[in-house]
């Protein structure tokens, strides 16, 4: 594992508690930033995988918005985990999974979603988890990424990437 990796661990176990308020005054419009997410996956997805779960804030949103599909909440951190745990409960359509999305077989799904991990990633193990993130969508679905290119901060008129938000979906739901 790297030392990229085991930093970026390092500092999300110790943040955990903290994370959610930090992301809140950090990420400049946060709720058009998860709104627009949710309106690009499709509404009969009924298996959602989401990246980098963390704390569980999107998580929620996407229970929410999806209240039929199981969740499978993915992060490498356990303190970050039991926040998600904690904010969402134990129920029998979320399934929460201590791993490395980089280097696990993810399971099949109709979506995947990463909000504010995979930027955080090595440009080599980006390139690598799309093969994994292809493997995992429902047979004959085409890979979808979104994400990419700029968007307006809302305080500094200024734009910022939109790299952090990424949603791949099988395209033929």
């Amino acid at each position: 594992m790297s030392t990229t990796v085991n930093n970026t661990r390092a500092v999300f176990d110790a943040t955990a508690s903290i994370y959610d308020r930090d992301r809140m005054l950090l990420i400049p419009g946060h709720q058009t930033f998860y709104a627009t997410a949710l309106s690009l996956i499709p509404s009969q997805a009924t298996r959602i995988v989401e990246l980098g779960a963390g704390s569980g804030l999107f998580s929620a949103m996407l229970r929410d918005a999806f209240p039929s599909a199981h969740l499978q909440l993915i992060d490498f951190s356990q303190p970050m985990l039991d926040l998600a745990r904690r904010r969402l409960g134990n129920h029998p359509r979320i399934t929460y999974t201590l791993a490395d999305y980089t280097t696990t077989p993810l399971p099949p799904c109709d979506a995947v979603v990463s909000s504010l991990s995979i930027h955080h990633l090595e440009e080599d193990r980006k390139r690598a988890l799309f093969p994994i993130v292809f493997a995992a969508l429902a047979p004959g679905r085409h890979l979808r990424k979104r994400g990419s290119g700029r968007r307006p901060h809302p305080r500094a008129g200024d734009s910022y990437p939109s790299e952090q938000m990424h949603l791949f979906v099988g395209s033929g739901l």
